[in-house]
């Protein structure tokens, strides 16, 4: 899914959402909020990168984003954070 960005550049998008759900499922012993979060497909890679520092993700996350003719001559591509 590519969701279309306007605003002051030639063309942007996002690629992606990172969480198609989230259900608050109480507080842990320590006090810190608990979640059942289902994840888009690049949502879950990003999360499973940044969050437990598993480096084979980014093998898939190039695949995801390599079906777009083009992205080669990108500017930037910019992660940004999931709230």
């Amino acid at each position: 899914m590519a969701i279309k960005l306007e605003g002051n550049w030639d063309k942007g998008f996002a690629y992606d959402v990172h969480t198609l759900d989230s259900v608050y499922l109480g507080t842990d012993e320590f006090g810190h909020d608990q979640f059942k979060n289902t994840r888009s497909e690049m949502g879950e890679l990003v999360f499973r990168l940044k969050y437990r520092n598993d480096k084979y993700t980014t093998k898939n996350i190039v695949d995801l984003l390599s079906k777009y003719k083009g992205i080669e001559k990108f500017d930037a591509i910019i992660p940004s954070p999931s709230s």
